[in-house]
């Protein structure tokens, strides 16, 4: 890839992830599911509203699709202050 237009379709997520991503050199391409705080002076409950009705506007021509998670489907490791988990 050259950093001007990705060549494939699934290189594109890539382009996107190098282009806006500070750490993008020490992390591999991923989608952050849950962000660990919210503020003090934020309603959790009308982000978390806004944030499904939004997400499920965006995906509203996605087809369903079953994911099943165990307790075998994550792994971890830790940071000085927290934790950071993955499905595989």
């Amino acid at each position: 890839m050259n950093g001007r237009a990705a060549s494939t379709p699934a290189q594109r997520p890539c382009l996107v992830y190098r282009v806006h991503d500070p750490a993008y050199k020490r992390w591999m391409p991923h989608v952050n599911l849950a962000y660990p705080f919210i503020p003090d002076d934020v309603d959790a409950g009308q982000l978390f509203r806004d944030a499904a009705s939004r997400t499920q506007e965006a995906l509203k021509h996605v087809r369903a699709f079953r994911v099943v998670i165990n307790k075998h489907s994550f792994q971890t490791f830790s940071h000085k202050k927290f934790q950071t988990m993955w499905l595989r």
